[in-house]
This record gives structure tokens, C-alpha cells and sequence, in this order.
């Protein structure tokens, strides 16, 4: 799992929660390791898009922004009595 991907598992599991660049570094998640470069990771998810953040003095925070708070619920189609029926996993 790349670190974008890590980052953005681990703040949809807080979502109420802004963090700072640094708390993001050297951690062990339960999806892998973030390493010293998680910081620009951010700022990358950011600049895409998927991250909000708010000014601190000499610190940034960062937060998921709404849309991507919740993963999209993986979907698939079953035969139900030979009927196709959408279920979601």
C-alpha cells in the first residue's frame, strides 16, 4: 500500500480529527509505516485535492476533506433465484 493510500485509511478511521505534519511521521499504523516523508505526502494530497488544511502559526494542519471521509462501499452483482441483485461487500 503506498503512503498516500496509508494516510488517507488512517484519517478516514478519525475523521473529526486536523492533524499536524509531524504526527503523521515515523508511526506505524495498522495499514503499514509511515516514514519521514509522509509530510510531503501530505502537502501532495492536498495540492490533489483529497486533503484540506488550515494554518497554525509556523504549522499546517490537515484533514480529509467530506467526500473522501467515507470509503465507497465496494459493490457487486449476485443471482439471487436467477435475478441480478446489486449487493454491497
Amino acid at each position: 500500500m503506498s503512503q498516500k493510500k496509508i494516510i488517507i485509511k488512517y484519517m478516514q478511521e478519525q475523521p473529526e480529527r486536523k492533524f499536524f505534519t509531524y504526527e503523521l511521521q515515523k508511526i506505524n499504523t495498522p495499514y503499514g509505516w509511515l516514514g519521514s516523508q509522509s509530510d510531503r505526502r501530505m502537502r501532495e494530497l492536498f495540492e490533489e485535492g483529497i486533503l484540506s488544511k488550515e494554518k497554525f502559526g509556523r504549522y499546517e494542519k490537515y484533514w480529509l476533506r467530506e467526500e473522501h471521509l467515507k470509503p465507497e462501499p465496494k459493490k457487486r452483482v449476485v443471482f439471487i433465484n436467477n435475478q441480478p441483485t446489486l449487493i454491497y461487500a
